[in-house]
Formats: C-alpha cells, structure tokens, sequence
C-alpha cells in the first residue's frame, strides 16, 4: 500500500513544516512568490527545487537551483532528480545544519523527513506568502 505522503518537519521556528500528500503531489520550493512554499533569502533560486509524490507513494526531490540543494549532505547536481526517505535531511545552499547555521542562521530552513500522519493537516498552495509560511487546513 502506498504512504499518504511525507512531512518535512522544519527545525527553524520561522519556517512552517511541509506535508506532501495525494491532494498536492508536486510542491516547489523557491524564493519566487509563485512558489508553493517561498524562502525569501537571496541565494536561493526562483524554483530551487521540486517535491514530488510519486503514485507509488515514494518521494523525489529535483533539484532546478544555481546555488544548491543537498540530501544528507550530498549535493544533488542541478535538474537531476534523486530518491528522498524517511530520516532524510535536505538543506539548501550549503551541506550541512552547521555550515547553514554559520552562514545565513534562522534565514533558509533545513527540513527532515517523516512520514504523514494519517490525519494531519494538509498544506496547500501559498503564492507570494513570505517565509516559507504555508497555509494548512483541517480535512
């Protein structure tokens, strides 16, 4: 049986969590106000990457930034596209937390991620809104 998707738990207090589930299978992330969830720093591209719900129910990640996106410290090499389980970490820009923290501190999160629960709200679309702030409803 597929998973109902994926939450991506932020570890920055001013950047929401992501649920990626069935309802909005592919999710951009970027500094673009019509992106689905907006970082609003510099040094991340207008589409920095994609997240996406596969029928299957895995999760991939493509990464379409000029400045980087990492899985487990592993730098996804721009426009390819790369499994993402359950533990994982992603950050943007730089490798690690650490090198995130020293560099552009509470301005660019870093998600780690979970499995779904099977009734957690779902986040939707949220063109122009800063910070990465996503709307959420309750089914």
């Amino acid at each position: 049986m597929p998973r109902r998707g994926f939450r991506l738990l932020s570890d920055s207090p001013s950047f929401a969590d992501l649920l990626i589930t069935a309802d909005k299978a592919d999710l951009v992330v970027g500094r673009s106000i019509h992106a689905d969830y907006r970082i609003a720093n510099a040094q991340i591209s207008g589409t920095h990457c994609t997240l996406r719900l596969t029928p299957s129910g895995r999760l991939k990640l493509t990464d379409t930034s000029s400045n980087g996106t990492f899985v487990n410290g592993r730098e996804i090499a721009r426009f390819k596209t790369v499994d993402v389980r359950r533990g994982s970490t992603i950050t943007f820009l730089v490798a690690s937390v650490d090198e995130r923290d020293a560099e552009y501190g509470d301005e660019v999160p870093a998600f780690t991620v979970c499995d779904a629960p099977p009734q957690q709200a779902v986040a939707e679309a949220s063109p122009g809104r800063e910070t990465g702030r996503v709307l959420r409803k309750r089914p």
